[in-house]
């Protein structure tokens, strides 16, 4: 197997280098400015080559199973953490050489592990570079401080703590008690993470499911919903008479009646996209975000009782004495 360097805008092979690999390569990436490739296989080993001499400098055979993405640091590009579906995300230095132990317990360059699952992505954040993003054989996109971490061989039992967790709000995570070899075909897994150019977001693709953009910087709110009386309390009153309906123009008025008419007709995913044309104009309108929520939630799509519970949730923080929006998030929580 061949890496292969191209002149994209030419559409030109530069050069072939054989890396003499003995099965597919999932990842390269340029090191040592640009004089050398990182490249990680399905064989399970990571080489360093090197480009004018079209030679093979390393070959570190540390992972025991296929090594998926290679990343390398913003601000040191001789610095290389592989991540590999035996679960562990290995550091290597292509300045210093590494011998693989011949040990049971493996070499001592492991800087995460994961107990349950296999490791399929990895990435540095381009801003704070000692930030690393993981996508796993699960739901949860996880995120470390490397200078939390220390280097390690692999024998441990236990997963390395992270220094945060992000899933989707609609898909349950169970954490898997023992490792399983086989743990390659779970319900859903994350095969891309990546951070953006400002490091502020985390964006995942959940495999055979959606994609997710987290706002890393963002701190999770606990929302806790009080159950409303029959009788409206004076407040309440209050409010109603303080909160007084927004007067849509004559053109959100139409596109707002013909989100009803879908919704009344069951065409829910045109009633979603009328409100939300609508919603773009008139973001803080309390009907049109119960609008929405009660078609996301007849919907059904996968990620809709999420949405719906936002959109209720952005209500109540609007007025927070209306019963409509506490009782969808109501329906969400129980669903």
């Amino acid at each position: 197997t061949n890496v292969c360097i191209w002149e994209p805008l030419e559409h030109k092979l530069l050069s072939a280098i054989p890396s003499h690999h003995a099965e597919n390569i999932f990842s390269v990436k340029f090191v040592n400015r640009e004089k050398q490739i990182i490249s990680g296989a399905g064989d399970g080993e990571v080489r360093h080559l090197d480009i004018s001499s079209s030679s093979v400098l390393s070959a570190w055979r540390c992972h025991r199973h296929r090594v998926k993405r290679c990343c390398t640091l913003e601000d040191d590009d001789n610095l290389i953490i592989s991540s590999s579906e035996d679960g562990t995300a290995r550091q290597f230095d292509v300045r210093e050489g590494h011998t693989c132990s011949s040990t049971d317990s493996g070499c001592s360059n492991t800087l995460i592990k994961l107990a349950a699952c296999s490791i399929k992505s990895i990435n540095s954040n381009p801003t704070r570079s000692y930030l690393i993003c993981i996508g796993a054989g699960d739901e949860v996109a996880r995120v470390y401080d490397r200078r939390m971490l220390s280097l390690t061989d692999a024998s441990s039992s236990e997963s390395t703590k992270e220094l945060a967790r992000y899933a989707p709000g609609h898909l349950a995570y169970q954490e898997k008690e023992e490792y399983e070899e086989s743990f390659y075909n779970p319900t859903c897994s994350i095969t891309w993470c990546t951070f953006d150019p400002t490091g502020n977001f985390l964006l995942c693709n959940m495999g055979s499911e959606q994609i997710y953009l987290y706002n890393v910087e963002g701190k999770a709110k606990v929302v806790q919903l009080s159950k409303m009386s029959t009788h409206p309390t004076a407040t309440q009153l209050e409010e109603r008479v303080v909160y007084a309906p927004v007067e849509f123009d004559r053109t959100t008025s139409l596109v707002k009646e013909e989100g009803n008419q879908h919704y009344n007709h069951q065409n829910y995913n045109q009633a979603v996209n009328a409100y939300s044309r609508c919603l773009a104009k008139y973001p803080n309108s309390v009907v049109l975000l119960n609008n929405r929520a009660q078609a996301y939630l007849k919907r059904q799509w996968k990620g809709d009782q999420y949405a719906a519970l936002k959109d209720s949730l952005t209500a109540i923080s609007h007025r927070p004495g209306i019963q409509r929006s506490r009782t969808q998030a109501g329906v969400v929580w129980v669903h």
